[in-house]
């Protein structure tokens, strides 16, 4: 896997959670949470669950110290798993980021039309 396909996973996952997001305010619907869409994008993403992949997540992102933000590093595992631990948070932060842009783009469109 390349960082260009890293890159265009992150946008993807990152539009489909945008328009969802969009549809949910149209339809009324507020149990819509984006957070645990982005959580559940990341988790379920062969990016965090592989470890060969994961490592490369820690190569592309623009994120390598989000394993901050879940707190210590856990003990007691691999390199392999610490490197899927960090690759989740990295990516998380990573989709949230591009979350972020493309709703910025879309209002700015939106207030240009």
């Amino acid at each position: 896997m390349s960082e260009a396909k890293y890159w265009e996973d992150i946008r993807d996952f990152a539009g489909v959670i945008v328009n969802e997001s969009a549809r949910a305010a149209l339809d009324g619907d507020p149990s819509f949470d984006m957070h645990d869409r982005i959580h559940e994008f990341t988790d379920a993403s062969h990016w965090v669950i592989y470890y060969s992949d994961a490592h490369k997540v820690m190569q592309y992102t623009a994120n390598r110290e989000a394993y901050e933000d879940g707190g210590p590093l856990p003990g007691g595992k691999t390199w392999d798993g610490l490197a899927c631990y960090c690759a989740f948070w990295a990516m998380r932060q990573d989709i949230t980021d591009a979350v972020c842009e493309l709703t910025s783009e879309r209002d700015t469109e939106a207030e240009e039309a």
